[in-house]
Order: C-alpha cells, then structure tokens, then sequence
C-alpha cells in the first residue's frame, strides 16, 4: 500500500529520527510513521515526544481549570501549549503511544518527563511529581517494521 504522500527520499536511508513536539499536531499520524519507517535503516532508531493524556498538566491544568468550557479535545486544543489555540491536538496514554508506534517499530518505551502545571497567571510550570505524569513523553522505538501495518 502506497502512503498518502511520500517525502521522496530513498527508502531505507536513515539511521534515526527525532521528532520533539510535532506528531500529536498532524491529523494522519499513520501516514507520516508509514514513511519514517520508509525511509530508516532495518537497525534505525527513533524518539518521538507527543503529549501525555495521563498528565497533571492535563488533568488539573485543562481539564480541571478549564471545565464546562469545552470537552477535552477543544480544551486540548485550546490550552496544551504556552500560546493559545493550536490546532489538532491528540493526547496519547501510554498504552495507545505503545500500541501506535508498536504497529511501526518491533520495540517500543515509553517515559514521560517535565511535570507540570498552569497557574492563574503562569503557564506551564515545572513541579515535583511522579515521572509517569510528566507533560511529555518520548516514545523509544527501535527496529522499524518495512511492512505497512493494516
């Protein structure tokens, strides 16, 4: 199956990829993992960081703070980065980042880092907390699968 785009580069060409704060933005993140894992090296690795749906920051900060303005993609949406309003927010629990990249990559680890909260007149302020409720979790993966996953 041909993706929905290609970047025209060489399959099979890259030894690695990071992507910090890009994937949760895209409507179709499965076309874009479908040509990552493209273009990688059989032994290529990747980071990805795309944001925790089992955060502080997004249960208190979004969710609490911001109740009966919205349902949650709106207020996702609205208030998951420092600037108001970006669009195409998707928040992943650690199962589902598991489960998404799983269907691309033969390993896959999950760690969430940067706990954080909005205050009244601060947004996204660090705190001391748990690290499976950090902000943002990388997403480890190693061993891209070359075959398109149904």
């Amino acid at each position: 199956m041909k993706p929905a785009w290609s970047t025209g580069l060489p399959h099979s060409s890259f030894d690695s990829v990071y992507s910090f704060g890009v994937l949760h933005h895209i409507p179709n993140v499965e076309d874009v993992l479908t040509e990552i894992v493209r273009v990688l090296k059989p032994a290529a690795e990747g980071v990805f960081m795309v944001y925790n749906e089992n955060s502080l920051l997004n249960a208190y900060s979004i969710l609490f703070l911001h109740r009966g303005e919205g349902n949650e993609e709106e207020l996702a949406t609205k208030y998951s980065e420092r600037r108001l309003g970006n669009p195409n927010k998707r928040l992943y629990s650690d199962e589902e980042a598991k489960e998404l990249f799983g269907r691309f990559f033969s390993d896959v680890r999950v760690e969430a880092f940067f706990s954080a909260i909005d205050r009244e007149t601060e947004r996204k302020v660090k705190i001391q907390a748990p690290k499976n409720l950090g902000w943002l979790p990388l997403v480890y993966c190693s061993g891209p699968r070359k075959t398109t996953p149904q």
